[in-house]
């Protein structure tokens, strides 16, 4: 049974919550910190207070000049989902201090998110077009959350040509992000370059193998584009994202029948073997993929699981 929309979101949200986690101790007061824990949802049992928003509120009620602290209350704010206060927070601090690039940041986004799609464009191309010019552009994650909601917010508002710039540069700034790599793939789809979209959409998979939206992404491609064998290994992993392993296996079988020499559906099928506890047939499909990819890190990851749980086994 294939996950619905929702929950394909929220395993998409769930992805990477450890690393948003540590991030945020580390920086609690960076937005980097709430762009990746928004995307990220805290996991089941973890503990999540209001005080910080409690004790802000209360200095910003004794300091209601002080812009730095009008911006960690607009940022907690946007942590904590209260987007709409975290724009009258922001905007109220570019009234007074229209220097403070930080809060159009945090106004861009908060719209963004708050399903404000059109009301974000300006502050985040404001943000954009000040941290472009920086030295280390390159390696800023404010700019890159930044080009990613842009990128997302054209997306929302059916501009799908406008879209592909902006993601293309948040890639460039973290290959690395599988979510930009499907917002970069979804744009380029949508604008109708199927081609661009597939390599950039298989780039989102080989980092996250259970990525449902993205193998849905391909099989619409695939399909657009005439490979309709193809379209099948995608869906046949869409399965495999919602743990329907023996239908992922079967869809699978079939595509490796037609395609023998198509690396990721021998990669998939070998994840599926493994999820089955079919070792055997996990190992084999693996050591057919490494030869057809010998580069690819998730083939060498999975075969180098399986061949351990076989050892151990024995």
């Amino acid at each position: 049974m294939v996950k619905n929309a929702s929950d394909s979101a929220d395993a998409r949200l769930n992805r990477r919550i450890w690393i948003a986690l540590g991030v945020l101790i580390v920086i609690v007061t960076a937005f980097a910190a709430y762009y990746y824990y928004d995307r990220y949802v805290a996991p089941p049992g973890a503990v999540k207070t209001a005080d910080p928003i409690v004790q802000l509120e209360e200095q910003v009620k004794k300091k209601p000049n002080d812009a730095d602290l009008r911006l960690s209350l607009a940022e907690n704010y946007l942590l904590y989902r209260r987007y709409s206060d975290a724009i009258a927070q922001a905007n109220e601090v570019l009234k007074a201090y229209p220097k403070k690039d930080r809060a159009l940041l945090v106004a861009g986004v908060s719209y963004a998110l708050n399903g404000q799609a059109k009301e974000s464009l300006e502050p985040l191309d404001k943000y954009i077009g000040i941290h472009e010019k920086g030295q280390a552009a390159a390696l800023d994650t404010g700019l890159q959350a930044a080009l990613y909601y842009q990128a997302d917010s054209y997306m929302k508002l059916d501009r799908a040509a406008d879209a592909i710039k902006p993601a293309e540069r948040a890639v460039g700034i973290s290959p690395t992000d599988a979510d930009a790599l499907y917002l970069l793939g979804t744009a380029n789809a949508a604008a109708g370059k199927h081609e661009h979209a597939l390599v950039v959409l298989q780039k989102a998979v080989a980092l996250v193998p259970d990525y449902a939206e993205a193998y849905q992404a391909m099989a619409a491609s695939w399909d657009a584009t005439g490979e309709p064998v193809l379209a099948d290994y995608a869906r046949a992993m869409v399965d495999f994202s919602a743990k329907d392993y023996e239908a992922s296996r079967d869809k699978l079988l079939a595509v490796v029948a037609k395609k023998k020499d198509f690396g990721p559906a021998l990669l998939g099928l070998g994840l599926a073997y493994e999820q089955l506890s079919d070792l055997k047939n996990a190992r084999a499909s693996l050591k057919t993929a490494l030869k057809l990819t010998p580069r690819s890190i998730a083939v060498q990851q999975a075969l180098g699981r399986v061949e351990a749980t076989q050892q151990q086994n024995q």
